[in-house]
């Protein structure tokens, strides 16, 4: 559980995204029921945001980093590549 609650401090612009994500689509779903207007749409909009949220809340894009590598070519102009890298692992 400590590991769990420690990857969604570090990865928090992600985590940040999923809460925000899930509590506008409860938001909305309170409001739509309450107006008495919730239909097919706004359950599926709501079950849709919701997962999307659980999905960015267990996301685990901190232990990858994208850089772009410069190659050059044979003419003298460089291409673009880019690489993905883990972290090395210490001590786990």
């Amino acid at each position: 559980m400590k590991q769990v609650i420690n990857a969604l401090f570090q990865n928090w612009k992600t985590t940040s995204a999923g809460l925000i994500m899930m509590t506008g689509s409860v938001v909305h779903l309170v409001f739509q029921l309450k107006a008495g207007t919730a239909n097919e749409n706004t359950w599926t909009i709501a079950v849709s945001t919701l997962v999307g949220g659980i999905g960015l809340l267990v996301a685990g894009d901190g232990s990858q980093s994208v850089q772009v590598q410069q190659k050059p070519t044979a003419n003298g102009t460089g291409t673009a590549r880019v690489v993905l890298e883990s972290p090395k692992q210490t001590g786990q």
